[in-house]
């Protein structure tokens, strides 16, 4: 999923994405972010119960802004929330990257709560 600068109407803009695999990032920009923005929040709920190892955090393709969220003990239905966001990480440039990365295959939905800056 990714958000068209174009179709912006705010400042603020909300990504959602619905993690089923493991291991594999979910991209939600990819080196084609279309403006510089602040990551501002991440939260989300469980779409199935946790297994071990299961974690959910968010990047900018290399570092963490978002350290794992241990939800190995969670419940279907259960709510996620980022404990803290790094904000010497949390800035993204046009041209960056957002990815949301599961381990162990978190059943999960993400919201992404974001702020354009330019």
């Amino acid at each position: 999923m990714a958000v068209d600068a174009k179709y912006r109407s705010s400042d603020i803009f909300l990504c959602e994405v619905q993690c089923e695999a493991s291991g594999t990032p979910f991209k939600i920009f990819d080196s084609d972010a279309p403006a510089k923005f602040r990551v501002l929040d991440m939260f989300g709920y469980m779409t199935g119960a946790g297994a071990t190892s299961d974690t959910v955090k968010l990047t900018d393709g290399s570092s963490d802004i978002v350290t794992a969220v241990d939800v190995s003990a969670y419940s279907d239905k259960d709510i996620i929330r980022a404990a803290a966001i790094d904000d010497a990480k949390n800035e993204i440039a046009a041209g960056g990257s957002l990815h949301v990365v599961t381990a162990s295959g978190a059943l999960c939905k993400v919201f992404v709560l974001c702020e354009w800056t330019d």
